[in-house]
């Protein structure tokens, strides 16, 4: 399994950025599920998201089943499986290679167009989506993704109590 370690991913950006084609990358095993049960375990999610985009990588594969959470200690939730990450506006997405039931796929993601920012963006607001809560600042951390505001929405779960999430099995089924 294939997991964000800021340290480790310095090497990798790298790597990226020399163009070197490197496809995987393996570490360790972590600990965790592909279902969040709470609100705290999205803030590591999006810590790690922001880092990326903030240095224009594309994670390019951004789904339930490519986050794990960790319901006893949320901090250690993360981001797996790298290899279709690349550098925004320089690489492009493999095109109809990403064919999954559970993914959420942007237009230019199933063209293979060129990586961008908005479409991981676009890809983590979906994910958020599966889960219901009767808390509304749930539905204020998506409206803060989706205005590109990482550290409001951060701040939003983080400041808050945390609140249970419940996931909507119909909506994840009916995903293709």
């Amino acid at each position: 399994m294939y997991y964000f370690d800021k340290n480790l991913f310095k090497s990798f950006v790298e790597y990226i950025i020399d163009e070197v084609n490197l496809k995987i990358i393996r570490y360790e095993t972590i600990k965790g599920d592909h279902i969040a049960k709470n609100s705290k375990e999205f803030i590591n999610i999006l810590k790690q998201l922001k880092y990326l985009n903030e240095n224009q990588i594309v994670h390019g594969d951004l789904r339930l089943y490519n986050m794990v959470f960790n319901h006893s200690d949320p901090s250690s939730s993360s981001l797996i499986d790298f290899d279709y990450c690349g550098i925004a506006n320089k690489g492009n997405y493999p095109e109809g290679i990403i064919k999954v039931p559970d993914g959420i796929r942007t237009k230019s993601m199933l063209k293979g167009e060129q990586m961008n920012v908005e479409s991981d963006i676009t890809c983590m607001i979906a994910c958020m989506d599966y889960f219901t809560s009767n808390n509304n600042k749930w539905k204020k951390c998506q409206e803060l993704l989706k205005k590109n505001k990482y550290v409001k929405a951060i701040k939003v779960l983080e400041n808050n109590e945390s609140f249970d999430l419940v996931l909507q099995r119909s909506k994840l089924n009916n995903k293709s």
